[in-house]
């Protein structure tokens, strides 16, 4: 279940804003939170990398496209691996980690090779416009 909430003022109703929205997959919602002032946006963003990445075992940057326009500042991210959280740690130690949010990338780094996974993430970020 989640709720939305929005305000009437100077006679015309603003956007609708989710306090708790279900994220599906691609879909921008806006939030009632605030960071620095400004209204926080939630995207979940999937990739399924068909072919092995990071082969080589040297530390790779997997770029994954987020797709999001006016992207401002991330706020915070969350991001899973065929269902396990990162930062993913082994303890003969093979490891993935989200290293960098830019404003059209996830960018995970790595130490091992990765053969057809599924990559999730939830951005919680601001825009610029």
């Amino acid at each position: 279940m989640f709720y939305a909430t929005r305000c009437f003022t100077d006679n015309s109703w603003e956007e609708w804003e989710f306090v708790n929205p279900y994220t599906a997959v691609g879909t921008e919602y806006k939030t009632t939170e605030r960071y620095k002032g400004f209204p926080v946006y939630k995207k979940l963003v999937e990739y399924t990398n068909p072919e092995t990445i990071g082969a080589d075992g040297t530390m790779t940057n997997i770029k994954i496209g987020h797709g999001i326009s006016n992207f401002g500042e991330l706020v915070r991210i969350t991001g899973k691996q065929n269902g396990e959280m990162l930062p993913y740690f082994t303890v003969s130690g093979k490891l993935a980690m989200v290293s960098t949010v830019t404003s059209a990338n996830i960018f995970v780094d790595t130490n091992a090779s990765w053969p057809s996974r599924t990559w999730q993430f939830e951005i919680a970020y601001t825009k610029t416009a």
